[in-house]
């Protein structure tokens, strides 16, 4: 049952997943220069000069991860208090 309750959330969730990768991104191009400098060492980045905008792009990525999984673990605990409450999950 908690398989099936994650694909459902998983697809229900997409809205969700491009609305915030808009509003944190902006466009693939932004969202594509945040990978690339998440790839790139630290240290490479210090060298070519671009420490700060490196650490602003993990930031940036990481933050999407993080608000991505906090709302699907949250709406995952809810709905499963919910089905436990009414009796369909044990």
């Amino acid at each position: 049952m908690q398989i099936i309750i994650v694909i459902v959330l998983g697809i229900l969730n997409i809205p969700i997943y491009r609305w915030s990768f808009k509003r944190i991104f902006g466009s693939k191009e932004v969202f594509y220069e945040c990978l690339k400098y998440d790839f790139t060492p630290d240290f490479i980045s210090l060298f070519r000069g671009e420490l700060l905008k490196d650490m602003a792009a993990e930031y940036r990525l990481s933050g999407f991860v993080l608000l991505n999984v906090i709302v699907f673990m949250t709406e995952y605990y809810l709905v499963t208090r919910l089905l436990g409450a009414i009796g369909l999950q044990t």
